[in-house]
C-alpha cells in the first residue's frame, strides 16, 4: 500500500475501525511499516472526521420540530400505549478501560477491584434507531482537575422535573399502591418500560457489531482514540 494513497488510508481507518486485530497485525496486511501504518492511519481518520463533521446525515441532533417529535411519539405510543408522551430511549453505553498499574492510581479511579472496568456513557435513540444525543464520559488523565465524572449522575433522581420526564422501569423495592386496578396498570405501564429496552439492546449491539473497535478496551492515556472512534 502507497502510505499517501488516501484511498489506501480510508481502508486501513475502516479496518482499524471495524476488527479488534493489532497494529502490528494491520501493517502486515497493508504491508507497511510501523511509521507509515501510524501517518496512514492518523491522516486517514483526520480525513474522515473532516467529513463526517459536515455531512447532514452524519449529525447528531435533537429534534426542533414539533412534527419529528409527534411522528417518534406515536410510533411509540402505537406499541407501548402506556407510554404518553414519549418519543426516545436513553440507554447507558458502557465501554471497556483497561486496568491501571499503579494501586494508587485504581484507587483514584474506582471504588473496588474487578476484573474488567467500564466508563459508561448516555446514548439517547428514537424509535427507528436514529441516534439523537450523547453524553460522553470518557476518562481523562488524574491531573486534569477541571473535569469529574460523579456517580448517578446520569438520571438524578432528586429533580422533580426530570422524575416526570424520565420513565424509568420501578425499583424491586418500591411501594406500590394497594387498590388492584391501579397496580394492574403499573405493573402494565412498567412491563411497556422494560420492553423498551429491546430498541436500545438492538441499537447498541449494531454499533459493537459495526466498530468492534470499541471492545477494545482503552488506556487513561488514549482519550482522544476513544474518543474519535466514538
Amino acid at each position: 500500500m502507497d502510505p499517501d494513497d488516501p484511498a489506501g488510508s480510508l481502508g486501513l481507518v475502516l479496518h482499524w475501525l471495524c476488527s479488534t486485530m493489532h497494529d502490528s497485525t494491520l501493517e502486515r496486511l497493508f504491508a507497511i511499516s510501523p511509521r507509515a501504518y501510524a501517518q496512514s492511519l492518523r491522516r486517514g481518520i483526520n480525513s474522515l472526521l473532516a467529513v463526517l463533521k459536515h455531512h447532514p446525515s452524519a449529525r447528531i441532533r435533537w429534534p426542533t420540530r414539533e412534527e419529528i417529535f409527534h411522528k417518534y411519539n406515536m410510533s411509540i405510543e402505537q406499541k407501548y400505549p402506556e407510554l404518553k408522551g414519549a418519543f426516545g430511549f436513553s440507554v447507558g453505553f458502557n465501554l471497556p478501560i483497561s486496568i491501571p498499574g499503579e494501586h494508587d492510581v485504581e484507587e483514584t479511579y474506582y471504588n473496588e477491584r474487578a476484573d474488567r472496568y467500564y466508563y459508561r456513557n448516555i446514548f439517547t435513540f428514537a424509535p427507528n434507531g436514529t441516534i439523537l444525543d450523547v453524553v460522553l464520559m470518557i476518562p481523562v488523565g488524574r491531573d486534569n482537575g477541571s473535569r469529574s465524572i460523579e456517580g448517578d449522575s446520569g438520571f438524578p433522581s432528586q429533580s422533580k422535573r426530570l422524575r416526570s420526564q424520565i420513565l424509568a422501569p420501578i425499583q424491586q423495592r418500591s411501594q406500590l399502591p394497594e387498590p388492584p386496578r391501579t397496580l394492574s396498570r403499573i405493573k402494565t405501564f412498567n412491563d411497556q418500560v422494560v420492553s423498551t429496552r429491546q430498541v436500545t439492546d438492538w441499537t447498541k449491539h449494531i454499533i459493537l457489531d459495526s466498530f468492534e473497535r470499541l471492545r477494545e478496551p482503552m488506556s487513561l492515556d488514549s482519550a482522544k482514540e476513544q474518543l474519535e472512534a466514538l
